[in-house]
């Protein structure tokens, strides 16, 4: 899986983690504010609990992408020769 994929996919789960509790608890009719809290720290939980895979897959896909992105092409490396 591609790594923009694997970022996609779980920020797409963990807002899903987030926005079904905050429905429910505005559903319900909970404060706006008290809702939104409550819902990030079930969110956090649920992502805790359900994604440690994804989670490690997604630090690593970064990583991938940060060492693209550090390595010097020609351009820069003759630029930094003077």
């Amino acid at each position: 899986m591609n790594a923009w994929t694997r970022i996609l996919v779980f920020s797409i789960i963990r807002i899903v983690f987030f926005a079904a509790p905050l429905t429910g608890l505005l559903l319900i009719g909970f404060n706006e504010i008290w809702a939104a809290v409550i819902a990030a720290v079930i969110g956090l939980l649920l992502s805790i609990i359900f994604l440690p895979n994804q989670r490690d897959k997604v630090s690593e896909a970064i990583g991938e992408l940060r060492e693209k992105s550090d390595s010097l092409g020609e351009d820069e490396e003759y630029e930094d020769r003077f």
